[in-house]
């Protein structure tokens, strides 16, 4: 068997196929020949012989050790984890052995000041992108070839001025670099919850490990934060997106959220948490979006939005039209092959 890209599923089955690194497979099967790209788990592996790859991905973690080298011949080998968090998913595995055959580790998102963690070089992973949206954009008549005006008339039609939706994780501490949590989804609904002068979709939606007393303690009561509708599809999520003139992206485990993409593609103003240092494979258009900087208000920057819209409209422009540079419609596409070039002169 020789492949081009050999994948290596993490063992670690707390964790969906998805985040063991079937999103990786998804990804690089765009721009790959069917017959030169295989996804094993480890057992998978284990059963099979001379298997010679260009490139050996390890998810992480994983208990892949010296006595698995013998089934493959490899150029190339990288490590990856699908974590939200900037730490390194080192766990079980046997660390020092990993290093010494790669020195190059792939995460969702980078912190620009943190090149190098543990001491090896971070890179940077496609992340997943639903299928539901092209056709959704299509459907609505909102993909970036559409009239300008048709997307303002849209924009100036839609009956929800605030949209957020999620759960209500949290920046952890490696990730502030101070001594405390940081629950800015929790304190951006606090802020807009009393306020009530601006229609609101959404809310937080339940997480059984969400640290409740810890929150509590610094904000209060927050029973009525949470959504209080019936679980939403993609495509309900989606289109209730689409209805939204205003979608607010505050920090969650990490500080880029997919909603940063959902966002743009729907045409609604995206406000942000301070995503500045952050760099993702598709580059977040941070030029399009309004950036919030930690512990700050989210309210003035809303009222005026919603006062002076017109002001901004090239910022929905923007933002599409940068993100149609990597994607089509919202997905990766053979057309569209910037997100594979990113992600293959990284691996050099």
């Amino acid at each position: 068997m020789i492949l081009n890209h050999l994948i290596i599923l993490s063992d670690d089955a707390r964790f969906n196929i998805d985040i063991q690194g079937k999103i990786l497979y998804s990804f690089l099967g765009c721009f790959t020949p069917p017959e030169k790209l295989r996804c094993l788990s480890l057992s998978e592996l284990q059963a099979l012989d001379n298997i010679t790859t260009d490139y050996l991905f390890i998810g992480m973690p994983t208990h892949f050790n010296t006595r698995d080298l013998h089934q493959i011949t490899f150029k190339h080998v990288v490590l990856f984890d699908y974590f939200d968090e900037p730490r390194l998913r080192w766990d079980y595995s046997d660390q020092l052995f990993l290093k010494s055959l790669s020195s190059l580790y792939l995460k969702t998102s980078r912190l620009n000041h943190l090149p190098i963690i543990d001491d090896v070089k971070i890179g940077l992973l496609p992340i997943f992108f639903n299928a539901h949206v092209r056709t959704i954009l299509h459907h609505r008549s909102l993909s970036r070839h559409s009239p300008r005006f048709l997307k303002h008339l849209w924009f100036q039609k839609r009956k929800i001025d605030i949209h957020f939706i999620g759960t209500p994780t949290w920046l952890d501490k490696f990730s502030t670099g101070t001594s405390t949590n940081y629950f800015q989804r929790v304190d951006w609904l606090l802020e807009l919850m009393p306020a009530a002068r601006h229609s609101f979709f959404g809310g937080l939606l339940q997480l059984p490990y969400f640290p409740l007393d810890q929150c509590q303690s610094q904000h209060g009561p927050i029973d009525h934060l949470f959504f209080k509708g019936q679980k939403l599809d993609f495509e309900t999520y989606f289109n209730t997106m689409l209805q939204s003139k205003i979608v607010l992206a505050p920090a969650g485990h990490s500080r880029w959220t997919y909603r940063h993409f959902e966002g743009v593609w729907s045409y609604s103003f995206v406000i942000s948490n301070d995503i500045s240092a952050i760099e993702t494979l598709v580059p977040i258009p941070k030029e399009a979006l309004f950036l919030i900087p930690d512990h700050q208000p989210v309210l003035p920057i809303i009222d005026r939005l919603l006062t002076h819209p017109k002001t901004y409209w090239d910022r929905l422009d923007h933002g599409v039209n940068f993100l149609s540079r990597y994607l089509e419609s919202g997905n990766y596409y053979p057309g569209k092959p910037l997100p594979h070039q990113l992600f293959m002169a990284q691996l050099a």
